[in-house]
């Protein structure tokens, strides 16, 4: 992916850059971690951002109600300090979504090791992560594995339970 930001500061250049960042949904989770790291090691020129926002506005328009009528529950992050990062879940109907974010770099990175997110029990068994594509089963998920590549993580449950 190359891209061609030029300056950021009007509509026309963001909208042209949410183009070029588009990533195809078929692309395996490895191939789009190569895209993210790629993203990821021109950090300053926005692209980065303009993909994690690309992804989330696709979700909000597949998935309305989890964003518009959607319950709110915070989750703990077990293992860090209670500033170092933060989650929650919105639900909607039978669809799920939990959101964890690092809020201190510094300090969740030194104690990435031993942050987990346990998972609501009544969570499905396979869930997405809508900004990686990576798919993870089980609870609790390990923080270092969920923000290895991105310092924020966007899970949805992958086929909701009949």
């Amino acid at each position: 992916v190359r891209l061609d930001v030029g300056h950021l500061g009007g509509f026309d250049a963001r909208a042209r850059l949410l183009k070029q960042v588009a990533v195809p949904e078929r692309l395996m989770p490895r191939q789009r971690a190569g895209v993210i790291a790629r993203l990821r090691s021109n950090w300053h020129d926005g692209a980065i951002k303009m993909y994690a926002l690309r992804r989330l506005l696709q979700l909000r328009a597949a998935h309305p109600a989890l964003f518009e009528k959607g319950g709110y529950r915070p989750m703990e992050v077990r293992g860090v300090e209670h500033d170092a990062a933060i989650a929650f879940e919105r639900t909607a109907g039978r669809k799920r979504m939990i959101v964890v974010a690092i809020l201190r770099a510094r300090r969740f990175r030194a104690l990435a090791g031993k942050a987990r997110i346990p998972l609501p029990e009544d969570m499905p068994a396979a869930f997405t992560d809508v900004l990686t594509g990576r798919q993870y089963t089980g609870s609790p998920v390990r923080g270092g594995q969920l923000l290895e590549q991105l310092p924020a993580a966007v899970l949805v449950n992958s086929a909701p339970p009949p």
